[in-house]
């Protein structure tokens, strides 16, 4: 296995020396890449840079620090919304009963003039009980961050089953993984079947209660509501993405 020589610089260093070339004046393209203060007299464009951001100490934070911050704008809103939609039309298309029975709910509630025109309401997409459990089923099979999210365990440290974990260790759990619980979701767990979501109301709340899409307590998804309010919308507005 090739390694990399201690003298080669990593993406990131690399990244950090663009940075400072251009924040002072040396790189003006990559200024406007990065969102660094340009120190050309005859330019008067500035934004912040996450390299500025300093921290609850008046520290600048660090670069990995920074690249996290980068992380999170990029995942958490555009690409996590663009990968419900996806998802949705993806397992739709993979199920036709699915399909036929959900254009069928959102055809009734069209019909009888429950959906309004030409905009459908937030509150009038969530009244549609097929149409919910579905965006719950793609939502569970397919989460959109299909990834482990790191947590430090708070002081005094958390007890789970056997084991003991002392404060500030850093755990984490996977949404695709927890998802696929028969224990919680059914014998099949790995199949897509939106009406586990109709099923008995105390099970609802069972496996509501291990949906972990938009993490779990007071670090879950901020942007949850709106991603939610976009991708259901769009959904009911749209439905020639799943239609014949």
């Amino acid at each position: 296995m090739a390694h990399q020589s201690s003298n080669t610089p990593s993406i990131s260093q690399e990244v950090f020396d663009a940075v400072e070339k251009a924040r002072l004046g040396e790189w003006p393209y990559y200024a406007d890449i990065y969102g660094v203060t340009r120190t050309d007299p005859h330019l008067t464009r500035t934004s912040p840079s996450f390299l500025q951001i300093k921290d609850a100490a008046g520290e600048r934070i660090s670069l990995q620090n920074a690249e996290y911050e980068c992380f999170v704008f990029t995942v958490g809103a555009q690409d996590t919304t663009a990968a419900f939609m996806s998802a949705f039309v993806d397992h739709i298309l993979r199920n036709p009963a699915v399909k036929e029975r959900l254009l069928e709910e959102i055809d009734y509630f069209d019909g009888r003039g429950r959906l309004s025109f030409p905009v459908v309401r937030y509150d009038e997409t969530t009244a549609m009980p097929y149409f919910m459990a579905c965006c719950q089923e793609v939502l569970r099979l397919s989460p959109s961050v299909s990834m482990a999210i790191p947590r430090y365990v708070s002081p005094g440290g958390l007890v789970v089953g056997d084991v003991t974990l002392q404060e500030n260790v850093e755990i984490s759990a996977n949404p695709f993984v927890i998802h696929r619980s028969q224990n919680v979701f059914g014998e099949d767990a790995d199949a897509f079947n939106p009406d586990r979501w109709l099923d008995d109301p105390e099970r609802v709340r069972t496996m509501k209660k291990y949906f972990f899409t938009f993490g779990y307590g007071s670090r879950r998804c901020i942007g949850k509501h709106l991603a939610v309010f976009e991708a259901q919308k769009f959904f009911v507005q749209v439905p020639q993405p799943i239609a014949p």
